[in-house]
């Protein structure tokens, strides 16, 4: 059959289209679609045998058999593209090679966005939508990971504890330092008040450590009086709401240095003493899940004297 710059008519029979004349002789040709996968990033081992099948392919056609391949990239992703874009363009990341750890924040009110997350060649979607109260620390666990456990148990001891104390009191020098070592600290400084008879605590810092559920206060005692006042250490608590939590660690001196007194115009110039407790768990011994965003009165319990 002769070559034509346009298809001559033909005939559908059975599949196939048949070209010429059907009784001196004709072409049988039929379509395939074909759909191969993409092999860009694909081992060499796969590459080798994907060339392999297409070899073997073009081995099968006979004399007179003929096949043509046409291709083209038809998917058009131009709608896709500009919506992600769009989103995109609303929400920033701030994720750094190596870390175990990524931010987000909206440039704008509302705002929606899907975050891709891809762990142990799994893919997680995430999506963000922009609210008045978001969650300022979220973590993921694996299912099978057992949960933190509470203070007293072997793995949250006071050994721990204690480590856990030291790095809070060290984390400006490892933030500057080491940021690396605290990126998995959440950290507030709400300089909140709790107000009691002759003195007053500032509540200056609050760190979480979320694989140990625990969390560090820092404190400022402030004496309005010219005369030391003591309290009693180990019974250091927090109240969230109607919910009381309990010191397990404290390192707090007991005594708030008592203010100077005038004796020309009889004003006290406030004493000051600082102090750290930790609070890990529940009273009950699950996850207490507070976030340092809460808002903490301070619990002192005074003695008469030392």
């Amino acid at each position: 059959m002769k070559r034509h710059d346009k298809a001559p008519n033909g005939h559908f029979a059975e599949g196939l289209i048949l070209y010429g004349n059907l009784e001196t002789g004709a072409m049988a040709s039929q379509g395939f679609l074909l759909e191969p996968p993409d092999l860009q990033h694909a081992s060499i081992g796969v590459q080798n045998d994907y060339q392999d099948k297409l070899r073997i392919f073009l081995s099968t056609l006979g004399p007179k058999q003929r096949a043509q391949l046409q291709w083209t990239c038809n998917s058009d992703y131009q709608k896709e593209l500009i919506r992600y874009h769009q989103q995109t363009a609303t929400v920033t990341d701030g994720y750094h090679a190596g870390d175990r750890f990524f931010s987000v924040r909206a440039l704008v009110d509302p705002a929606t966005a899907d975050l891709n997350v891809i762990i142990n060649r799994k893919v997680y979607v995430l999506e963000l939508v922009t609210d008045k109260e978001p969650f300022q620390s979220v973590t993921f666990y694996p299912a099978d990971e057992p949960p933190a456990q509470s203070a007293g148990q072997p793995n949250v001891g006071p050994s721990r504890l204690l480590g856990l104390l030291d790095k809070a009191k060290a984390y400006p020098l490892l933030a500057e330092q080491y940021p690396e070592m605290v990126s998995q600290i959440d950290k507030a400084e709400p300089f909140t008040q709790t107000l009691y008879e002759g003195f007053h605590v500032v509540l200056t810092k609050v760190f979480r450590f979320d694989t140990e559920d625990a969390l560090i206060f820092q404190v400022e005692f402030v004496n309005e009086t010219d005369k030391p006042i003591y309290y009693i250490p180990q019974s250091l608590a927090v109240r969230v709401g109607s919910g009381v939590y309990w010191s397990a660690l404290s390192d707090a001196s007991g005594i708030i240095t008592a203010g100077v007194k005038d004796p020309k115009t009889g004003k006290i110039t406030p004493g000051h003493s600082d102090g750290y407790f930790v609070i890990c768990g529940t009273p009950h011994g699950g996850r207490n899940h507070l976030s340092v965003q809460n808002t903490f009165n301070v619990l002192v319990f005074r003695q008469e004297n030392s």
